[in-house]
């Protein structure tokens, strides 16, 4: 009986004494919920991972003193932080924050 059920998963290798609580998480769905929850962890690391990222480029713009580069690296910083915060992984003050330190930083290089 439990072969039928375990169509949903093939990695998944019964031992008779854990066939029951494989066969019970299968069933409430806990499985296929800790793939996606592996899925999301790995988009949240990029998307938090590319603005420290686009963030450290833009302060290396500004200490090299590029304007032209800086502005651009700015924009895609400030677009890397929104999406963060859209996203739920930065709090909407500290958006705002990050984002007004940036903007100070290439306004002083006027």
């Amino acid at each position: 009986g439990y072969a039928s059920l375990l169509g949903v998963r093939d990695q998944i290798v019964l031992y008779p004494k854990n066939a029951d609580t494989v066969v019970k998480d299968i069933l409430e769905n806990n499985i296929n919920s800790d793939c996606s929850n592996g899925r999301k962890e790995k988009v949240n690391t990029y998307v938090s991972s590319s603005m420290k990222t686009a963030i450290k480029k833009f302060e290396k713009d500004v200490k090299s003193g590029n304007v032209e580069a800086a502005s651009l690296s700015l924009n895609t910083a400030i677009q890397r932080v929104d999406k963060a915060k859209k996203a739920g992984l930065v709090h909407q003050n500290k958006a705002a924050r990050v984002k007004s330190r940036l903007t100070k930083l290439k306004n002083a290089m006027k």
